[in-house]
C-alpha cells in the first residue's frame, strides 16, 4: 500500500475516532444534566458514525428514560448481541434491565391488510403490508390506519395486553373510477343508466303534459267571447295579450319536454335492451324421471 493512502486512511480512522467520541461526550455531558432528549441525540450521532456497540447501549437508556419502550428495548438487544465487547460486557446486567423494564410496557400487535397498504399505529408509518413481524407497542388502546392507492382509507382501535397477541384487519375499501355503465360486466350498470333514463324520460312526460294542459287552458280562454276583438284591427292575441304571452310560453315548453322525454325513453329502452345478461348463478337441480335425473347449470 502507498504510503500516502495509508496516511490518508489512518487520518480518516482517527477522525471517526475522534468524531465519535466527541458526540459520546456530548451525550455523556446531556445525561448528567438531565436533558435526555440531547443525550438520545447525541448517542444516536455516535452509533450513526461508527457504530459503537457503547453508542446503542447508551441508546437504549435514554429510550427508557423518554418512555420510548420499544426502542428502548430493540436498542438494548441489539447492545447485548456485541457480548464480547468490553464496554457491553460492564453493562450487561444495565442493559438486561432496561430490556425487561421496557418490555414490561410492551405488547404484541399483528396488523393484516391487503398487500402493498400503508399502515400507520397512532399516527406513525410502521410500514407496508404485509409486514414482516409483530410490532411492539405500548399497552393500551391504539389507532391502526392502512391507506392504499385508489381505495378509501380504512381504520380500527384495537387493545393491546401483555397477555396476548393483538390482531386486527384493515381492508381498504377499492375506489371504483369508471363510468358507471362500465363498472360491471354482467350489465348491472347498463340497466341502472336505462331505468334512470327511463325514470328522467317519465318526469319530462308528466311536466311537458302539465305544460300543455296549461297551454289548452290559456287558448280557450283565446277563444271565449272575453277575447273578442272590438274592431277589425284588433286580433284576439292583442286583446288578450296575457292569454297569448302565457300560451306561447307554455307551448314552447311542452315542445322541449316531449322532445326530452322521448329522447331520454329511447335512451333507456336502448341500454336495457343492450345489457349483457347476468351470468346464472350456479344451480343443480334433480327431478324423477326413469331414475333420478339431474342438471347442473354454471
Amino acid at each position: 500500500m502507498k504510503p500516502a493512502l495509508l496516511a490518508v486512511l489512518l487520518l480518516s480512522f482517527a477522525l471517526r475516532a475522534q468524531a465519535q467520541d466527541d458526540a459520546l461526550e456530548r451525550g455523556r455531558v446531556a445525561q448528567a444534566a438531565g436533558d435526555h432528549v440531547a443525550a438520545l441525540a447525541a448517542f444516536t450521532d455516535a452509533w450513526d458514525r461508527t457504530a459503537a456497540p457503547i453508542a446503542r447501549a447508551r441508546m437504549a437508556i435514554e429510550a427508557l428514560a423518554l418512555e420510548r419502550f420499544a426502542l428502548a428495548e430493540t436498542y438494548a438487544n441489539e447492545a447485548l448481541a456485541f457480548s464480547a465487547d468490553p464496554d457491553i460486557a460492564a453493562l450487561t446486567a444495565t442493559l438486561a434491565s432496561v430490556r425487561d423494564a421496557a418490555a414490561s410496557h410492551l405488547g404484541n400487535l399483528e396488523v393484516r391488510c391487503t398487500p402493498r397498504c400503508l399502515i400507520s399505529v397512532d399516527g406513525s408509518v410502521v410500514g407496508a403490508a404485509p409486514l414482516p413481524h409483530l410490532l411492539r407497542v405500548t399497552l393500551g388502546t391504539h389507532a391502526v390506519h392502512a391507506e392504499l392507492a385508489d381505495a378509501h382509507p380504512a381504520e380500527a382501535s384495537v387493545d393491546v395486553t401483555a397477555s396476548a397477541v393483538a390482531r386486527v384487519t384493515l381492508e381498504p375499501e377499492h375506489i371504483d373510477t369508471r363510468p358507471i355503465l362500465e363498472r360491471d360486466g354482467n350489465g348491472e350498470g347498463a340497466r341502472i343508466g336505462g331505468w334512470s333514463s327511463l325514470a328522467a324520460g317519465g318526469v319530462a312526460l308528466v311536466i311537458a303534459s302539465v305544460a300543455l294542459g296549461i297551454e289548452l287552458d290559456r287558448d280557450s280562454v283565446l277563444r271565449s267571447d272575453a277575447c273578442t276583438p272590438a274592431t277589425t284591427m284588433d286580433t284576439r292575441e292583442s286583446t288578450c295579450p296575457d292569454a297569448a304571452s302565457t300560451r306561447g310560453t307554455y307551448t314552447d315548453v311542452a315542445r322541449v319536454l316531449f322532445v326530452t322525454a322521448a329522447v331520454f325513453a329511447a335512451a333507456g329502452l336502448i341500454l336495457l335492451l343492450t345489457a349483457p345478461s347476468a351470468p346464472a348463478s350456479p344451480s343443480v337441480a334433480c327431478m324423477p324421471a326413469l331414475g333420478i335425473v339431474c342438471q347442473a347449470r354454471f
